[in-house]
């Protein structure tokens, strides 16, 4: 495929006929009728009754081949280059925001183009922090982190280093094994996210705020039940104001503001 994703919902008066059947899950959003109808690969279909702001926030989309159906380990956004970084396993993929495609020559190995990672933060990355106040893209992995300096293009030496001692009021659970987290800049903060919760990290008072974790299904509003947990990767596209949520072959895209 040339592009990294590629749009499945359609806005039309009726649903897909069961007669779709090819082992993928598909989602539709019947605009008129105000039905989101989703076509299992067994070809019964699961119907929700949104409303029209609902269909307006959330659309939910098919993952193509490139980096899907098993799903994407991570991803950040390079604001200064307009560039977001996709990894899974031990590659990754470099996609113009601008141009909307992935750019040609990759996957590429993560070892052999991050200078200064960590072997072992090589391949299986858990997920990526975009900070820029700080110009850095924070690893997770496990229960450690690596800060790559996004000015100098390399990961700063004397890393990795305990998340559980780096980074204040976090929750002991969320202190390993992160699924996803992003940067949302209207609110100056990180999402973090693990399991069916999340905790939100105030970048500018560099502390996990009080009264987390929380559940994903209670405060992110209408968020379709399958993404009510196990997230795989998130990022911020700031061109488009919007988040764009990754798990196994699907993704959401939904303006946080």
């Amino acid at each position: 495929m040339k592009y990294l994703v590629q749009p499945l919902v359609q806005e039309c008066a009726v649903a897909p006929g069961p007669e779709i059947n090819d082992n993928r899950v598909y989602s539709m959003t019947a605009v008129h009728s105000g039905k989101a109808m989703t076509v299992k690969d067994d070809n019964s279909i699961v119907q929700q009754t949104w409303a029209e702001e609902d269909r307006q926030r959330w659309k939910m989309e098919f993952l193509s081949s490139s980096y899907g159906p098993s799903g994407i380990d991570a991803v950040f956004n390079w604001e200064s280059r307009n560039d977001a970084y996709f990894f899974k396993k031990n590659s990754y993929i470099r996609y113009d925001l601008k141009s909307d495609k992935t750019d040609s020559g990759y996957p590429k190995r993560i070892f052999d183009y991050w200078p200064g990672m960590p072997s072992n933060f090589s391949q299986n990355i858990d997920a990526i922090l975009y900070w820029p106040q700080r110009d850095g893209a924070y690893f997770f992995k496990g229960s450690e982190y690596v800060k790559y300096n996004l000015k100098d293009d390399r990961a700063e030496p004397g890393y990795p280093k305990p998340i559980a001692d780096y980074w204040p009021g976090m929750p002991s659970d969320f202190c390993q094994d992160i699924d996803a987290v992003f940067y949302w800049p209207q609110r100056d903060s990180a999402y973090f996210f693990k399991g069916s919760r999340y905790v939100k990290y105030n970048l500018k008072d560099d502390h996990a705020e009080s009264g987390y974790p929380k559940s994903i299904s209670g405060y992110w509003d209408y968020m379709p039940s399958n993404f009510h947990q196990d997230i795989d990767a998130i990022f911020h596209w700031p061109q488009r104001d919007s988040a764009y949520f990754f798990k196994g072959n699907q993704y959401l895209t939904s303006s946080p503001a």
